[in-house]
């Protein structure tokens, strides 16, 4: 089954896997982040580049596959997740983010924190 945001192209949505999709919270709302679940992989846009960073640790709850806060790793750039899932009745095959940030550490370079939400969707 192929995903159907065009960020996430070239990329395969397992069957029954869970992806979270993670927007900027500012006036303008962007795409900042994908999260899939299984495998346990980060996509960013880093100055220009698509890049996914596989999951080297997690901590806390894991509704849908995605934990309190998540550390991914590539290289010598990090990326730390932390985000609330609520699922909710009105919500079916997923959850809502309403709350999440984004740490960037890379070497040599400051650090980033973005206030993030979004949304859990599994495919069936």
């Amino acid at each position: 089954m192929a995903c159907r945001s065009a960020r996430c192209r070239n990329r395969r949505c397992r069957r029954g896997g869970c992806a979270a999709y993670l927007f900027s919270t500012g006036t303008t709302r962007t795409l900042a982040a994908l999260a899939t679940a299984d495998p346990a992989t980060l996509r960013l846009s880093i100055d220009g580049k698509l890049i996914d960073l596989p999951r080297t640790g997690a901590t806390g709850n894991a509704p849908l596959g995605f934990n309190a806060e998540t550390v991914y790793r590539a290289g010598d750039m990090v990326a730390t997740v932390q985000m609330t899932v609520e699922l909710r009745q009105n919500l079916t095959e997923g959850g809502a983010v309403p709350t999440a940030t984004l740490r960037l550490d890379r070497e040599g370079r400051d650090t980033v924190i973005v206030p993030l939400a979004g949304l859990v969707g599994c495919a069936k």
